[in-house]
């Protein structure tokens, strides 16, 4: 990426990639342990884990939101027209 150093390049990209396989590996065990109920006579319905997979991202991102700068963008911005014709071209 072009505001990491040089010397660190792909790092970032490195741990988006790490964290998201950790939280794949734990949604992916709490889902079969909470959505078990019929099995062990205890855990969640379907709307309940959906409702648990809803709000887990909201309340763990929202207390960092303030902190989230936003880069400018260095390059050209395209007008509609551009991006339809781009669009079109590649469906050709």
């Amino acid at each position: 990426s072009e505001y990491e150093a040089e010397g660190s390049k792909g790092r970032m990209r490195t741990q988006g990639y790490l964290v998201r396989s950790i939280g794949m590996t734990i949604g992916g065990l709490m889902g079969s342990i909470l959505y078990n109920s019929d099995s062990w006579g205890w855990g969640l319905s379907i709307s309940q884990c959906f409702l648990l997979q809803a709000l887990l991202p909201v309340l763990t991102l929202f207390p960092c939101l303030p902190f989230m700068l936003e880069l400018p963008y260095k390059g050209e911005v395209a007008t509609a027209r551009e991006k339809l014709t781009e669009c079109w071209n590649f469906v050709k």
